[in-house]
């Protein structure tokens, strides 16, 4: 229930690389990511602000984590080996008067023989005192909030992906948004960052527009699959309401405020790694605002029979007036 509790409260807060807050207290930085060599010792600081308006006392505690499910949530573990016994900082307590801001400074100590590649722990602050767990991870009762640190260490790194998927909701829009889903298996030791675009071709090959692709800079972690979102859209789509009619006027204005027409393909441009790895796909679909052409095809039809009816009955004038003039 400890490590359930953790996970709600760090999921979001920790991993899209936001500034924590919760129940007054402020971390940052929300997340480091370091490299270093067997044998080093990293120094690094985090800034603690109580923001409350009364005076706090806080312990600190840490714990490895993994990935869990495709989400970029962190699985939190207790082991005796891994980053989080290679962390060492102020235990605590750690006495923060109201507005106080206190900058603490933690080291990284790499082992001679820690293992290349990717490791992966968090530091939190509590208000409750760690209880010491089995496998040597402290973890409180108490709400904690803390901050993500990926470390890279050299020697062997296998830097290996796989795109799992690149698809989108459907193959034919009425109106944008057009939603895309890109899924990336990290098959290697060490963590990456797949960063790129996917760049939108119309019919006749012109780039249309260009959407990003992992804008929050997550990262994949090793044995394990990441979904990413992105959207090529333009204004907000109002939700259609009402009567058969009402519902067809807010369409009309989505495909309006949200036009595209023809036949688009969606190419996906994203690289990994070091040495700059890319993935790359491409998926064919079809965007026909038919509310919006059917209203047009009436306008235009309204506006020739009109201006034709017109021009006969102008026509007849001219001759009815020319037979006057001459009789």
């Amino acid at each position: 229930m400890r490590i359930l509790f953790l996970t709600i409260f760090l999921s979001v807060l920790i991993v899209f690389g936001i500034a924590n807050s919760i129940d007054a207290l402020t971390i940052s930085p929300p997340l480091y990511e370091l490299s270093g060599e067997r044998g080093d010792v990293l120094l690094q600081k985090i800034r603690v602000l109580n923001e409350t308006g009364r005076d706090q006392t806080y312990y600190t505690s840490m714990a490895n984590f993994r990935a869990k499910g495709e989400g970029g949530e962190p699985n939190w573990i207790s082991e005796p080996e891994g980053l989080a016994s290679w962390l060492q900082i102020e235990s605590g307590p750690i006495n923060l008067k109201s507005g106080e801001e206190r900058e603490i400074t933690f080291s990284v100590n790499i082992p001679e023989k820690g293992d290349p590649g990717g490791h992966y722990a968090a530091i939190f602050f509590g208000s409750q005192p760690p209880e010491s767990v089995t496998g040597g991870a402290a973890v409180g009762i108490g709400a904690k909030l803390g901050s993500l640190i990926v470390l890279r260490v050299a020697g062997d790194i296998r830097e290996t992906g796989i795109l799992k998927e690149f698809s989108i909701n459907k193959k034919l829009f009425n109106y944008l948004p057009a939603d895309f889903i890109i899924r990336f298996e990290n098959t290697g030791n060490v963590h990456f960052k797949p960063k790129g675009t996917i760049d939108i071709e119309n019919t006749i090959g012109i780039v249309s527009a260009e959407v990003s692709v992992n804008d929050i800079g997550g990262n994949v972690l090793p044995q394990s699959v990441r979904k990413f979102e992105s959207s090529w859209k333009k204004e907000g789509v109002i939700t259609p309401e009402g009567n058969f009619f009402q519902k067809f006027w807010t369409n009309l204005k989505n495909e309006k405020n949200n036009f595209a027409l023809g036949r688009y393909t969606a190419n996906l441009n994203v690289k990994y790694g070091q040495d700059s790895k890319k993935f790359q796909a491409k998926i064919a679909f079809w965007v026909f605002p038919w509310r919006l052409m059917l209203s047009a095809i009436i306008i235009l039809a309204i506006l020739f029979f009109g201006v034709r009816k017109g021009v006969r009955t102008y026509n007849k004038w001219i001759i009815r007036r020319s037979r006057n003039h001459e009789s």
